[in-house]
């Protein structure tokens, strides 16, 4: 199965502008983040989706760059633009300020849309840091299930990753995503509120979205 790994990527943030080139410890961010991704091993290849030729002559020395129209109003279109471009089967979002994402949090997302047996696992294994909302498989995962067992019976058409919330002031900062999920690990819906609501917010009661999907 190809599965691509995409970063989106937009030079004129209104928040950080420039942040793609921004340097971290010698190397730009986005340079970074596309590292982090080549050391997934479920990805057949690496690309920085951009309208801008600054980040272009930068992220073409070490990944494939494939240029867009400004005028996509997310990372998301922006992607949709290039899988018009591709011949693969999947495609995993990975997002362009993530230089710290684990490669294994990008294989569980991309396990879930290929493996094609039910997987069952504990979610309280000590050998399972990360997960998909979808599909918890692996030793390099964290399930997000509420209860002891996650199965998932089929592969998944859409699949992203969530880790336990630790902290409660991330439990009520709009920009942590929050997601709700099914005993089975699917996912219900995402908000940028406090949900599901809890009278006292306890330790690892809800979970985060993780940028990858």
């Amino acid at each position: 199965m190809q599965i691509v790994g995409i970063i989106p990527s937009r030079y004129a943030a209104s928040r950080f502008s420039g942040k793609p080139l921004a340097m971290i410890a010698g190397k730009p961010l986005i340079q970074r983040v596309v590292e982090r991704c080549q050391q997934a091993k479920s990805l057949s290849e690496v690309i920085v989706a951009t309208d801008d030729t600054r980040i272009q002559d930068v992220a073409q020395n070490f990944c494939r760059v494939e240029m867009t129209s400004a005028d996509h109003a997310s990372g998301t279109d922006r992607i949709a633009e290039v899988v018009k471009r591709l011949n693969c089967d999947a495609v995993v979002n990975i997002q362009g300020d993530e230089p710290l994402i684990e490669p294994g949090v990008i294989d569980a997302v991309a396990g879930a849309l290929e493996s094609p047996k039910s997987k069952v696992q504990s979610s309280k294994s000590a050998e399972s840091p990360q997960s998909t909302v979808h599909s918890p498989q692996g030793a390099d995962q964290r399930s997000v299930v509420s209860g002891q067992w996650s199965v998932v019976p089929q592969p998944a058409e859409m699949s992203t990753a969530a880790a336990r919330i630790q902290d409660v002031a991330e439990y009520e900062d709009p920009n942590v995503v929050k997601v709700v999920v099914s005993l089975a690990g699917r996912a219900l819906y995402f908000s940028r509120r406090t949900v599901p609501y809890l009278r006292e917010a306890a330790r690892g009661s809800a979970s985060e979205q993780l940028a990858a999907f």
